[in-house]
Formats: C-alpha cells, structure tokens, sequence
C-alpha cells in the first residue's frame, strides 16, 4: 500500500529510545523509499538519508502573534503593556513552548505579577523542566559541564570566548555538540560565528 501512495510518519519525543528508533527508522527506509519519517527529537538520530531540520526560535514578531493568540484563545481578561509584553517576550527568547506558558500564566496572573514571579523563581513550569531535564540526561558527563561553563557567559559570545571558558580540559567539539543537542544557539554575524544560551536553560 505505501508503494502506490506513500505516506508520512511523524515520531515525537524520540530521544528516551533514540536508538532504538535509529534501528527502525533504518529499517523502514530499507524497505520502501515511499515513506517520509519525521523524528522530533534534541539530537540528529545518524541513519543513512537522513536530513536535519533545525526548528530555530521565533522572531519578536512572530512570538507576539503566538502570544497575543494565546491570551486570546485563554480570555485573558487583561491585556500586558507594550513594554510588559516586550520583556516577557525577550524573556522567553523565541521559544514556542516558554511563550505559550508564560501566556497562561498572564491570563490567571496578569502580566505585573507574572514578571514579578519570574525575577523571583524563574518560570517553575512542570513541562518545561522535564523537557530540559530530557535535554540533560542526553549529555555525557563531559558535555553537562562544559554547558554549566558557558553558563557562566551572560548574552553571545564568539568561539574563542567559548574555547576560554571550557578550559584546555574541555571536551573537543563541544560548542558543536551543544548546538546539536538544541542547548545552544549560534547565529552567524558579519562572517563570525556567535553562540548564546537561552535564559531558559541557563536557569
């Protein structure tokens, strides 16, 4: 049947049995080329054909009409400032998932209380923390320091910023590997390469 229709198969959350699923993906490809697999996953799953898709962060334009749809859809029953709205938003550093609760929490708290909640504890979400907590159990040993030493960096910084805080005894590639693994974002600047970590995950 897929062989005169093809189809799509979409695996979400795959990084528990990353492996696992890098076995069946290889299969699946061996056995007919009329399937598409999409695999949401932090890092790249390494089987033949395989092309990654970054999913990047959200533009400021972008996040605000998530946001402003969010409350909407929630009823908020009061809306945030221009100025409110710009520092939740920059808070949130373009991500879906961070927007999407912080409109939650200004439609049950309003937008002054909700700032004052995140410069006290942060965001504090249950689903945010486990997807990070996921993120963090992916990494070796190695790897879970070298992200709590480019945490110490406050906004971008270059490579040779990055190589200076790992240390002569930080693991080979690991600005590379953090990128791969979505705990890291690098953007490209006038030729040069500049690294960040989303306040986010550096809390």
């Amino acid at each position: 049947a897929l062989e005169d229709r093809g189809a799509v198969l979409v695996l979400d959350g795959v990084d528990a049995a990353r492996e696992a699923v890098a076995a069946l993906v290889d299969d699946l490809g061996d056995a007919t080329e009329r399937l598409a697999v999409v695999a949401c996953a932090w890092q790249r799953l390494a089987v033949p054909r395989e092309r990654v898709v970054p999913v990047g962060t959200l533009s400021m334009d972008d996040a605000a009409v998530l946001f402003d749809h969010r409350l909407t859809r929630l009823a908020a029953p009061t809306r945030p400032t221009a100025s409110e709205r710009e520092a939740l938003l920059a808070w949130a550093g373009g991500l879906p998932l961070v927007i999407e609760i912080l409109a939650a929490r200004v439609a049950s708290l309003g937008a002054a209380r909700t700032r004052e909640s995140l410069a006290r504890e942060g965001l504090g979400d249950d689903v945010l923390d486990r997807t990070l907590d996921s993120a963090w159990s992916l990494l070796d040993p190695s790897l879970r320091e070298a992200l709590m030493a480019l945490g110490t960096a406050r906004g971008a910084f270059d490579a040779d910023t990055g190589e200076a805080l790992l240390g002569p005894e930080g693991p080979a590639d690991a600005l590379r590997r953090l990128v791969d693994a979505s705990l890291v974002e690098r953007a490209d600047e006038g030729g040069a390469a500049r690294f960040a970590l989303l306040d986010s995950v550096r809390d």
